[in-house]
């Protein structure tokens, strides 16, 4: 696809340069490079910018000039049009997503997939970006203390620092920042309703006075501990006439430690351990056998996760999934987890239980080993092997390892680096409905906006036009009903030389230079030839976006015979350009001032453009009132 750069002119209108950009994107199919100058009073509009040029719009932004629009203008302007910046907002392939399927890599999302966002909710992807990121351009490598994330300079990263949550671009994030991830604090509670059958009555030391016979345990809070004493009890835990058990390797003693702490500070009783073979912890409680057996089964190939787990905040689904995991879990290279039982009840579970927790699961392997006894075969049950990919491994253990940080997990930052991959590659960014955010691998990333080039626009094909010597540039706005320029300015049809698959007509022959059939040098919305334009513009002298249009008229003579456009119109320019004072727009209403649009902005609200998209005009320059909603 051939790419066209473009170049935007802003000055103390970050909300309306937020809405080109918006529009850029997201129906501008052969975008290059944006560059945008901009000039504003630093003291009023300066923070408008700096929150503009923190957003993620999914284009691949140059650079941002800030200037006086002086002489030195066309210098810097020349600059651009021979540079190779190349900075896209997006990730490098193999990143994951979370999704309500768990992990999914980036490239592999689809327009509709429910995505998590930064507020923990679900929403729907509108757009999945792809860009081609130079090999010259470098990217940003964050690691954790667990996992690695890979993207481009610019994407913003919402992270915790001295006490601040705000979105901050890849580059500057480094380890005195924390990352985030969403996280619903709400209390578990595990119902158990049994009776204790304590006849003794006794007192123990160690805890608050023991419950007697028909004392009744009703419920407990689950926390972390709790949760992963359950997880390891489904690992390794049976039950007896009497008690839970749990039997574990001889030499697990972290893990006997551990069942007995949480023996004694929830249920309030001191288990039983000895060692033969293995080490065997018992919790004398006669009434909890039939509870376990309820919850978890009876039997090896029986064994199930409880339904109540599903319902727990991530942190105990976690922890009960550590504590399964340290019964019954296998580390792989130490880069994954697997798993496997003869249950494939228990293994349809965890895995339900890993995308639960935005995870990702590898395929289950089934397989029935015949053993030989006696000199006869004899098949056995068969062994079901689950587990998690590498990514979900690195995700699991951060998330795991996080703390709590009001609506959001904390995780560590061990370092970040830059580095240049040496060939180019496609890169991929999304547009999420509503909370414009997403996750990728365990942090929390900004996506791109909403837009306004009001229909979807290749260029391909029309690009081809520059081929004809007597074609100087192609108009993106002129259209073939347009009868008017702006209100109450009428502009006759020119006498086409083409109107399939284009319109073509030669500028010189219309009969008005003041109007867009007869126009050649208008920069709105105009593609032109790189070192035509470049050429054209070096020998003018101009200090704003209107003195170079204008300087670029009384040289039209320069330009070539012809100007070409699409049939219908790509681009409806809004004429509401409260800020000029030089070639002021005829006819055009003040919709508001600058400092309103501006307040807007940082207030996080931006223009709609409900009232835009795919609308049929007369004019290439129309009046529409401004429709606001929150960003």
């Amino acid at each position: 696809m051939k790419k066209v750069d473009i170049i935007l002119f802003s000055c103390n209108r970050a909300c309306q340069a937020d809405l080109a950009l918006r529009s850029i994107k997201d129906h501008f199919e052969n975008v290059g490079k944006v560059v945008v100058f901009y000039k504003h009073s630093s003291s009023i509009f300066g923070p408008g910018y700096d929150k503009l040029f923190s957003k993620d719009y999914g284009l691949n932004i140059g650079k941002y000039y800030q200037d006086s629009f002086s002489s030195n203008f066309k210098m810097i302007y020349h600059f651009m049009l021979e540079s190779d910046y190349y900075t896209g907002f997006c990730f490098r392939k193999g990143e994951k997503v979370e999704t309500k399927q768990g992990m999914v890599s980036i490239q592999d999302i689809n327009v509709g997939d429910l995505v998590k966002t930064h507020t923990g909710e679900f929403h729907r992807v509108l757009k999945r970006i792809k860009n081609l990121h130079k090999y010259s351009s470098p990217y940003i490598k964050i690691s954790t203390l667990n996992s690695v994330t890979k993207c481009t300079e610019e994407h913003p990263f919402l992270v915790k620092h001295s006490g601040k949550v705000s979105w901050v671009k890849a580059v500057e994030i480094n380890p005195q920042m924390e990352l985030l991830y969403p996280y619903q604090n709400k209390q578990d509670l595990l119902e158990i309703n049994c009776l204790y059958h304590n006849k003794n009555k006794k007192r123990a030391s160690s805890y608050s006075e023991t419950p007697g016979f028909n004392d009744k345990f009703t419920s407990l809070t689950v926390d972390e501990d709790l949760a992963r004493f359950l997880g390891l009890y489904l690992a390794e835990g049976n039950t007896a006439s009497d008690s839970i058990r749990f039997t574990l390797n001889k030499n697990e003693d972290e893990y006997v430690d551990f069942i007995i702490r949480v023996c004694r500070e929830k249920f309030r009783r001191e288990p039983k351990v000895w060692k033969t073979q293995a080490s065997n912890v018992k919790l004398n409680f006669r009434s909890f056998k039939s509870k376990f057996i309820e919850w978890f089964g009876e039997y090896a190939h029986s064994k199930k996760v409880p339904n109540f787990v599903f319902s727990w905040n991530l942190k105990n689904k976690l922890a009960f999934l550590s504590g399964y995991l340290d019964g019954d879990g296998t580390k792989r290279d130490e880069k994954c987890w697997r798993f496997s039982s003869v249950s494939s009840e228990l293994i349809f579970g965890i895995n339900k239980l890993i995308i639960d927790c935005g995870l990702e699961i590898i395929k289950v392997d089934t397989r029935v080993n015949n053993d030989i006894i006696c000199g006869n075969k004899v098949k056995s049950k068969p062994i079901h092997t689950g587990g998690m990919t590498v990514k979900a491994t690195s995700k699991f253990e951060d998330l795991l390892a996080a703390s709590k940080y009001g609506n959001y997990l904390v995780l560590k930052i061990r370092k970040t680096e830059s580095y240049i991959y040496n060939k180019s590659e496609e890169v991929f960014n999304l547009e999420v409905e509503k909370d414009n955010s997403y996750i990728v691998n365990s942090a929390i990333v900004h996506n791109c906006d909403d837009d306004v080039f009001i229909r979807k626009t290749n260029c391909d094909a029309i690009l081809e036009k520059f081929n004809e010597p007597d074609v100087s540039s192609i108009s993106l706005k002129i259209h073939a009903n347009q009868t008017w320029s702006y209100p109450g300015v009428d502009t006759p049809l020119p006498a086409f030389i083409e109107t399939e698959p284009f319109l073509k007509w030669n500028w010189r022959k219309y009969h008005r230079g003041d109007v867009d059939w007869g126009y050649p040098t208008n920069v709105n919305a105009m593609i032109f030839p790189r070192q035509y334009f470049a050429d054209l513009i070096m020998s003018n002298t101009f200090s704003c976006p209107n003195s170079m249009e204008g300087s670029l008229n009384n040289v039209r003579f320069k330009f070539k015979d012809c100007l070409v456009s699409f049939r219908e119109t790509k681009v409806l320019n809004i004429a509401a350009n409260l800020v000029q004072t030089m070639g002021q727009t005829p006819k055009i209403k003040n919709v508001t001032t600058t400092e309103e649009l501006n307040k807007r902005f940082l207030d996080g609200e931006i223009i709609s453009t409900e009232n835009v998209y795919n609308k049929e005009s007369m004019f290439t320059s129309t009046e529409l009132s401004y429709q606001f909603k929150r960003g």
